[in-house]
């Protein structure tokens, strides 16, 4: 379960921020071919985000919940680049995550979503991992409009088997 706070953004998005409890179902599949490695996750989501209505002096408030789905397909290529030492080499890794609303059910209803992101990543340890790299979001925020934000993302990992 994820815990997320959306925030207002822009002069076009409602003025309050949301918050949003996702549950969810994921499969990820990996496999490499010399020294390529693919990994397929396939991600159900269960949204549960704040309702926004606006109160009888114009404004913004929070009641009750709206619930909806959304299906999410990533693709991760991840190759090494620069040898460290015999267990360590910076890797380069490229992903695009495809994200669809979905009706009740599981039918497709809209494009929601596509994140890609190109990066370099360094394993300090055996179970601590470091990125850095450039992340693009795009997003459908509805007809005619479609946001996109460039974000220099910073990623440490923990590995805990």
């Amino acid at each position: 379960m994820t815990s997320i706070r959306n925030y207002a953004f822009s002069d076009f998005t409602i003025s309050i921020d949301a918050n949003e409890h996702n549950l969810w179902q994921q499969v990820q599949l990996e496999h490499a071919q010399e020294k390529i490695k693919f990994k397929h996750r396939f991600r159900l989501e269960e949204r549960f985000i704040d309702k926004i209505v606006t109160t009888s002096n114009g404004n913004y408030d929070r009641d009750g919940n709206t619930y909806n789905t959304r299906f999410r397909y990533r693709f991760t290529l991840t190759r090494p680049l620069l040898k460290i030492d015999d267990n360590k080499s910076i890797s380069v890794e490229l992903f695009d995550e495809l994200f669809i609303s979905l009706e009740e059910g599981i039918r497709p209803k809209s494009f929601n979503q596509n994140w890609f992101y190109a990066g370099l990543k360094y394993p300090i340890t055996s179970r601590i991992g470091l990125g850095i790299g450039y992340h693009n979001i795009g997003l459908n925020g509805g007809n005619p409009t479609f946001i996109t934000n460039h974000i220099l993302q910073t990623t440490l990992t923990y590995v805990m088997n």
